[in-house]
């Protein structure tokens, strides 16, 4: 049974509390910053964990894909990350324009333009040619199979 009364605030064994809270030098040679939580890296070095590099380097290789696809209309590589992306992207709004589609990939038209062709050409995608109301023709973007079963066939 406790022999605090209730409402009362216990206190804490300083010693518990306080190895959690411990201070360590950053591992960067000259830096010497103090680290939180026993990390090996201060904020200004953040760079240097190895699953930092493995996601900078990734999104790196990313967008090198979508400026070449815009630039030069390169032909993405049909399995990229980015094509699962764009195709995922049509799976989960529905039938988008061009230009919507760009936006909600977070990548510029001429790039999205590729990489739906490629799409299409792969069976993932279909590409209506619509009327606005306007007078102005629009790309609609449909799917037509899954992203996961045009781009991960099972053997």
């Amino acid at each position: 049974m406790s022999t605090e009364e209730p409402g009362s605030f216990r206190i804490l064994d300083r010693a518990r509390v306080g190895a959690r809270d411990e201070r360590r030098a950053c591992c960067v040679d000259a830096c010497g910053q103090a680290t939180a939580d026993q990390k090996l890296f201060c904020v200004d070095h953040l760079e240097k964990l190895p699953y930092v590099r493995a996601l900078t380097d990734e999104l790196s290789r990313r967008m090198a894909e979508v400026t070449a696809a815009a630039k030069r209309g390169q032909t993405p590589v049909r399995s990229s990350s980015v094509t699962h992306d764009v195709a995922v992207q049509v799976a989960l709004h529905g039938a988008l324009t061009v230009g919507r589609l760009g936006i909600a990939a977070q990548i510029p038209t001429r790039a999205v333009e590729s990489y739906v062709r490629a799409l299409e050409r792969a069976g993932v995608v279909s590409v209506l040619m619509l009327g606005s109301p306007r007078g102005r023709l629009r790309r609609i973007v449909t799917l037509r199979r899954t992203p996961e079963e045009a781009l991960c066939p099972t053997t």
